[in-house]
């Protein structure tokens, strides 16, 4: 079990302050001491939650999102604010907190150095697809995903930074060519991390409340979706 020392929770909020509250009452029900992120995305005065919560705190003017016009300039924005966490914490992991993630008790060690929800039939196809497994073919295509309550190894972020950041090696231009429909940088993430060798799988211990209908009955820590809020 992840215990707190483990690792740190990333926190992207903007303007919905009951759930962001709700969010974290039910986080440190289960994690007192677990270091939090809290991650203002140019959108209300977070501060007073933070401090309420034992939360570090950060505002930013601009305001970016998930669900974002896939460019080089926004994708970096996006991956600089997660690699300001991964520098700022020695945890072992990294944990996705949204506005709709409930986590309930102790989360189970992850079983990929990514981890997060699946949907039936969800996969990598097409040319991205296929540079990525032709680069690497012990990865296995185990679908994306990278939503709320994803584990990511913390070296990972670090990793996936330094290649953007000063290798340059992701053309996120040519790649939304390939891939039409793909507008969430958390997805993005996914390809990243497949494309430097590193696999990503689904997690057993997080449940969707819109692909679980008995999840309140499940043994799941980690549950994504709007039904629980």
């Amino acid at each position: 079990m992840l215990a707190d020392k483990d690792f740190a929770a990333y926190y992207l909020c903007y303007r919905d302050t009951p759930r962001t509250v709700n969010v974290l009452r039910h986080f440190r029900m289960v994690y007192q001491t677990a270091p939090v992120y809290l991650v203002c995305d140019g959108g209300d005065d977070f501060s007073a939650v933070a401090r309420e919560f034992g939360c570090a705190y950060r505002r930013h003017d601009e305001n970016i999102g998930l669900q974002i016009k896939t460019t080089q300039g926004r994708m970096a924005a996006w991956f600089n604010r997660l690699a300001m966490v991964a520098n700022a914490t020695d945890a072992a992991w990294i944990l996705f907190l949204e506005d709709d993630v409930l986590i309930r008790k102790p989360m189970a060690d992850p079983l990929y150095p990514m981890t997060g929800n699946h949907a039936p039939g969800r996969a990598f196809q097409g040319p991205l697809g296929e540079m990525i497994f032709n680069r690497h073919p012990h990865l296995k295509n185990l679908g994306y995903g990278g939503g709320g309550g994803t584990l990511i190894a913390r070296s990972l972020i670090s990793e996936v930074w330094d290649n953007f950041h000063t290798r340059h090696v992701y053309d996120f231009d040519t790649w939304t060519r390939w891939v039409r429909g793909w507008n969430a940088s958390d997805l993005w993430l996914t390809a990243c991390v497949m494309y430097l060798g590193h696999q990503y799988g689904p997690n057993p211990d997080l449940a969707e409340t819109a692909r679980h209908p008995h999840w309140r009955e499940s043994d799941c820590a980690i549950i994504h979706g709007d039904g629980w809020q």
